[in-house]
């Protein structure tokens, strides 16, 4: 099934009153001055394709200043299937949309997988393995709900057993029972994650232009 970004539009969006942004199935470059916004488009469209920002902002950011809701919409197309998806953020909560209907973030996530690089994913490189597995991770959530829910527990697990670690009355029983925990946890999150990396070497394949 191949899905493809048609058209986003926002209102009342960041720095944006109101801008619609058609999209087709080549590649799509945005080009402009500095504060243009650029950058707020693509956290539109990674919003609405993985149910998450980059930036991690709260409801309130993402209102344009002097309003007090903004809405966020992005059509999806493909197979002989229309999807609207949609965000909305007043007094301080956001909530998500799909072809009209509340959801979740988990919702809009892996319909269209996306991956997002900004200057600061240079981490990946400089820092240690932790920060590239949270990228393959961020992704396998997209593609997975099971891989969702059983990163979640593990991160969960690891947690609790960190902050235990932490305590004077802390002792090797609770640990041992935290580490079985965190053991139970992580064993079927690296069978599941195993069709992840076959999504992410399927998605590196794709054709820009098709």
């Amino acid at each position: 099934m191949t899905m493809f970004a048609r058209d986003l539009s926002v209102a009342h969006y960041r720095s944006f009153d109101s801008y619609r942004l058609a999209l087709d199935e080549g590649v799509t470059i945005l080009a402009g001055p500095n504060a243009a916004g650029k950058t707020n488009l693509i956290e539109a469209l990674q919003l609405l394709t993985s149910g998450a920002s980059f930036r991690h902002p709260t409801a309130a950011e993402l209102v344009h200043d002097g309003v007090g809701s903004c809405k966020v919409e992005l059509r999806l197309e493909g197979d002989g299937r229309v999807l609207d998806m949609g965000l909305s953020a007043e007094d301080g909560k956001r909530s998500f949309s799909r072809n009209g209907k509340r959801c979740s973030a988990a919702g809009v996530r892996g319909v269209l997988p996306s991956v997002l690089f900004c200057p600061d994913h240079l981490d990946m490189v400089k820092r240690g393995a932790s920060v590239r597995r949270a990228a393959l991770d961020d992704f396998g959530m997209q593609l997975s709900a099971r891989y969702a829910d059983l990163a979640n527990t593990y991160g969960r697990c690891v947690t609790q057993r960190n902050a235990l670690l932490k305590e004077t009355w802390c002792c090797r029983e609770m640990l041992g029972a935290w580490n079985e925990s965190i053991a139970r946890a992580a064993r079927p999150c690296s069978c599941t994650g195993w069709p992840c990396s076959t999504g992410w070497r399927a998605m590196c394949a794709l054709p820009t232009g098709k």
